[in-house]
């Protein structure tokens, strides 16, 4: 009985390094996409070892290189995905005691994030990194490049981001105002594939 126990521990421990190591450098965004299912810091961590673009509190850590050559390739209408891990911590010191309080056992979290353009059109699926079930999702016909001095508001100088939108004459600053606005029908509907803020202040 305790040979058959220590089995079963093994291959327990075994599945677990399956789910929250390193593997999967080599594997599809999609692929990777539905392989990790752990931690927001076991998912930060593999991220940061595989072709992923991560994102620290909305600053770009890792990946850069990955998302310039998807960019570049839907650029010239190529189909093509990319896996984006976007990580969140709450700082007390920047939110009200109230606030920190009710939602810190929320934090740390990851969410990935599949981006996919079949040569036609964008398309999203967003998962927490500790669930198999998918967060939220959409497509869009465009994706824009916006980038420029970040909103007051935003606590950064700059920003560098691409929205995922139906409307090509959208703004950044329609997207803000819609973002910061109480009307839920205000800005343009839109996702943020990747945005980069820069310069914390």
């Amino acid at each position: 009985m305790k040979r058959f126990i220590a089995v079963l521990l093994f291959i327990a421990v075994g599945f677990t390094m399956a789910a929250c190591g390193a593997e999967g450098e080599t594997l599809s965004p999609t692929e990777r996409y539905a392989l990790k299912v752990c931690s927001a810091d076991e998912a930060l961590e593999w991220a940061k070892d595989t072709d992923t673009v991560v994102f620290e509190d909305g600053v770009l850590t890792s990946g850069g290189s990955v998302w310039d050559e998807f960019y570049a390739a839907v650029e010239k209408n190529t189909p093509a995905s990319v896996l984006v891990a976007k990580y969140y911590t709450l700082d007390e010191d920047r939110v009200s005691s109230e606030l920190y309080a009710s939602e810190k056992d929320n934090y740390p979290v990851l969410y990935f994030s599949l981006v996919e353009f079949d040569g036609a059109e964008y398309s999203f699926t967003v998962r927490d990194s500790s669930e198999t079930k998918t967060d939220h999702e959409g497509s869009f016909k465009y994706m824009l490049h916006f980038s420029g001095d970040a909103p007051s508001t935003a606590g950064y100088d700059s920003y560098d981001a691409y929205a995922l939108v139906d409307d090509p004459a959208a703004t950044w600053d329609g997207i803000w105002e819609g973002l910061v606005s109480s009307q839920s029908d205000a800005g343009y509907e839109h996702y943020f594939a990747y945005c980069n803020y820069i310069g914390r202040k």
